[in-house]
């Protein structure tokens, strides 16, 4: 065996890895090759050679190369058990493009033209494209920062996400730029997307290697190409190029994990940080106060941690990342590992090694899973969808970060489910996860607008909680009674706000009541017309099935092919429009090969168009399990659809996966719940008399037109609606407006207020909160008392309403300050008359700029007198 290796290592070494590509005119075609092994030993000893151009080492079994047609003869001459997979990877790949220009891929000049479009039409939240530097061949390396001041150099944490270090991983421009994309489509109506954007300074490099990315479009314009380098003139060699993650200078020569042949596409270069592109990323990291770094690079499906140059030593922090890259790979379920473990082979001078190693700053590898280097266009958008938690994630992490780590209810009957009558207890487990910054004074508070929900303690203070570490408020748990009459099929729904001295967020909260009605079901037994497959090998299985005498399986009498994505789709779309959530539950068996061939539920909200991993992914060998998956909002549109698909890679095939009993759970059909009725009197803040004030709502609108509509109003003695005072439901629906005179008196003293409307099946959800002020004194010969409403809504997203109320015409002053006492806006200077008065605040400042959410204070000067109050701005 040694003597084989030697001629192997001498004989490659002589060959060059790969041949040489001239500076103009095509590729050579590059070839996808298995090398299969009997042996750990002679696996080892191949994976050790330096040059070769792995996509996938699988230890023991076999390794996928990129080669080409010399290097693959020397391959066999040498005894080699070599099966080519792909003769011409630019022309299989080519092949599996629609349309010009890279198909849905986006080229050097789409990416450009994409950061110039983002800018414009989100100038508020983003930077213009800057250059943190240029290309070997002069072409400008464009950065974007996201943030919500982004012209200004904030005090906050600050991220870099870089992507295309190596030009043919097409893939990963298209990740960073869904998650640039994400943050500025939902900043402003996503908390969490809002919370990144007021919080962070995030900086993204789509693109560090220009010169080889449009190189692959000179010569491949169809798509497809396959060069990985740059396109430095290596002097005195026919071959061109630098690896690029092979040059940054710590332990750039350590032995083992790079080339020194300029032909190869793993060269390091003739030393470290020659490589301009290179320089600009270490440059720009060590000006900035940047707290993560990842890098995006493809095709294993994979997140590696420090140190890739060796697998023998584990970083000080090792277990840290090992936890941050088990989080960022929560939905995706990519292997978490130093490249040894993960990848079997090591690689010195990368990017991540750097970061950590020289500048301290945690990096990390994401590898983008896929069927190659151009995966096909159908899995563009489960690729970009899979990749963006890991991309939050890190966002969260490098600044404070509260978030519910788990929950258990107590009460009912103790089986840890809502259910109609029960009277509960939440507890949560939070943690703060961020890396550096501790929160003080954190604190929960549980909101809801469902009308079947009586809140009875909304709020729990957990105290300070440093970097990673956890509490609960067990102490003080959360409370709420959930009404008798809740439906079958009602989702009670809740927010949790989390909050701190330097944070605040909202979570979700959510469950089904009651038994569901079922609006779609497949035993498997009458056939496959509910379903269209992609590729023709799925059918019935009547050997293995859970119920009956047939399951659906994707491969029934043979083992799934290699390199497989084949699915089974619903052949009609379904319309759960009505709905504000939904189940998917199945039975089903898989039998694939574990951490390498994966099973899929997805579902799409558009009949089809994009799709979205839910619930985990499977592999393994698992035998019949039944599975149930929420659907949220977001999917319940009136074209949803279900698919199921298997993936598998170049080595192992297996028996597949079995599925039987699908089902789509929910809302019985047939009803849409009404909309929430609107505020009309008393305006917010106004003084009521005591004995029987009159409430009013403008009607709710409801899609049914046969339902007659009925309303439920009560009132609070608290601002967190745990104190009700008055109650009624079941009023009959004005023409306009529905009014309730309430029907005891009240005493002295400020209240709050809800209504709902009830179309005879389900209750919509609750108004916003509307406020008076009862008061004995203010009302004495037609004199009203100077107050102060509440802002209305509070917290507030994109703008508020602060109302007050005036004895007499007089001058006024109200302002907003932020938690300092510094001013932050002026919104009235000047004369206001009598009676109730309003003005709206959109959250900016003096001089029109949106300020960062948080709690701020008004001040009302009038009269003499001065009156105070507070609201929480959540972007």
């Amino acid at each position: 065996m040694g003597r084989r290796f030697l001629m192997t290592f001498v004989a490659l070494l002589l060959a060059g890895f790969p041949a040489a590509v001239s500076a103009a005119g095509s590729q050579e075609p590059a070839i996808q090759a298995l090398v299969q092994f009997d042996s750990m030993i002679e696996f080892n000893e191949f994976v050790a050679l330096p040059g070769l151009d792995i996509m996938v080492a699988k230890p023991g079994v076999g390794v996928v190369l990129v080669t080409d047609a010399h290097q693959l003869a020397g391959l066999e001459a040498l005894g080699y058990d070599v099966e080519v997979e792909i003769p011409h990877m630019q022309q299989y790949y080519a092949s599996r493009i629609r349309g010009d220009n890279f198909g849905r891929f986006h080229t050097f000049s789409e990416t450009v033209d994409f950061l110039d479009a983002l800018h414009a039409s989100y100038p508020s939240i983003t930077t213009e494209k800057f250059s943190i530097g240029t290309s070997v061949e002069g072409r400008a390396i464009w950065a974007v920062k996201i943030s919500d001041n982004p012209d200004v150099d904030e005090e906050e944490p600050e991220i870099l996400i870089e992507a295309l270090h190596h030009a043919r991983e097409v893939i990963t421009p298209e990740v960073v730029m869904h998650y640039m994309t994400w943050l500025c489509e939902n900043y402003g109506a996503d908390a969490g997307a809002t919370y990144l954007v007021d919080e962070r300074e995030m900086f993204f490099v789509p693109i560090v290697n220009p010169d080889g990315f449009v190189y692959n479009e000179d010569t491949e314009p169809d798509g497809g190409g396959m060069w990985r380098k740059n396109r430095r003139d290596n002097e005195g060699s026919d071959c061109y190029g630098v690896d690029l993650n092979r040059n940054y200078s710590y332990q750039w020569d350590y032995p083992g994990g790079a080339s020194t042949d300029p032909c190869s596409d793993v060269y390091r270069g003739p030393a470290p940080f020659t490589e301009p592109e290179d320089i600009a990323i270490a440059d720009f990291a060590t000006l900035r106060d940047i707290r993560f770094n990842v890098s995006f690079h493809s095709v294993v499906g994979c997140i590696l941690i420090p140190w890739g140059y060796t697998g023998a030593i584990q970083t000080p922090d090792d277990a840290l990342f090992r936890e941050i890259g088990g989080a960022m790979a929560e939905y995706n379920g990519y292997e978490v590992g130093q490249a040894d473990e993960v990848i079997s082979y090591t690689a010195t001078g990368t990017t991540s090694d750097w970061m950590y190693g020289v500048l301290g700053i945690p990096s990390v590898c994401v590898e983008v899973a896929g069927s190659g280097f151009w995966p096909a266009e159908a899995e563009l958008d489960g690729l970009r969808e899979e990749n963006l938690w890991p991309q939050i994630y890190v966002s969260r992490i490098v600044g404070p970060y509260l978030a519910v780590d788990g929950y258990s209810l107590a009460g009912g009957d103790g089986d840890q489910e809502p259910e109609a009558g029960e009277a509960l207890e939440l507890t949560l487990t939070v943690r703060n996860h961020g890396l550096v910054d501790a929160v003080g004074n954190a604190g929960v508070t549980l909101l809801t607008r469902d009308a079947y929900v009586q809140l009875s303690d909304a709020h729990s203070s957990l105290g300070s909680l440093g970097p990673r570490s956890s509490t609960s408020n067990s102490s003080d748990p959360l409370a709420f009674t959930i009404d008798p009459s809740v439906p079958d099929g009602h989702a009670l729904e809740f927010t949790l706000l989390l909050t701190g001295d330097n944070f605040h967020g909202e979570e979700e909260l959510a469950w089904l009541m009651g038994d569901l009605a079922t609006l779609f079901s497949d035993d498997m037994e009458s056939g496959t017309d509910k379903w269209v497959e992609s590729d023709g090998t799925w059918g019935l299985s009547s050997i293995l099935f859970h119920s009956g005498s047939n399951s659906y399986a994707d491969s029934p009498n043979n083992n799934y092919k290699k390199d497989e994505n084949t699915w089974i789709e619903l052949a009609t779309p379904l319309d759960l429009s009505y709905a504000n959530r939904a189940l998917v539950s199945f039975w089903h068996r898989v039998v694939t090969e574990e951490n390498y061939d994966f099973c899929f539920v997805e579902v799409s909200p558009d009949g089809g168009a994009t799709w979205s991993q839910i619930g985990p992914r499977y592999d393994g060998d698992l035998l019949w399990q039944f599975s149930e998956i929420e659907i949220g909002s977001e999917y319940c549109t009136d074209q949803f659809s279900l698919r199921y698909r298997l993936t598998s890679d170049s080595f192992v095939q297996d028996d597949g996966w079995y599925v039987d009993d699908v089902a789509v759970l929910g809302p019985p059909t047939g009803n849409t719940p009404p909309s929430a009725p609107s505020l009309s009197g008393p305006a917010e803040g106004t003084m009521v008399d005591t004995s029987t004030p009159e409430l009013a709502v403008l009607n709710a609108a409801d899609e049914d037109e046969d339902d007659v509509l009925t309303y439920g109003f009560t009132v609070y003695s608290d601002e967190a609606r745990t104190s009700p005072v008055a109650s009624s439901t079941g009023i009959a629906e004005g023409a306009d407006t529905t009014r309730w005179v309430v029907d005891i008196p009240l005493g002295d003293g400020e209240y709050w207020w809800t209504a709902y409307a009830d179309d005879g099946t389900e209750r919509g959800p609750l108004m916003e909160t509307g406020s008076f002020t009862a008061d004995s004194s203010g009302v004495e010969g037609g004199a009203l008392a100077l107050s102060l409403g509440p802002p209305r809504p509070n917290p507030f997203r994109s703008e508020t309403e602060l109302s007050f109320t005036l004895p007499s015409r007089g001058d006024v002053e109200l302002a907003v300050y932020s938690v300092d006492g510094r001013l932050v806006r002026t919104l009235i200077s000047g004369t206001a008359g009598p009676g109730t008065n309003s003005v709206r605040w959109e959250g900016r400042d003096g001089e029109g700029r949106l300020v960062a959410s948080g709690l701020y204070f008004v001040r009302l000067l009038a009269a003499g007198d001065e009156r105070h109050g507070k609201l929480m701005l959540l972007r």
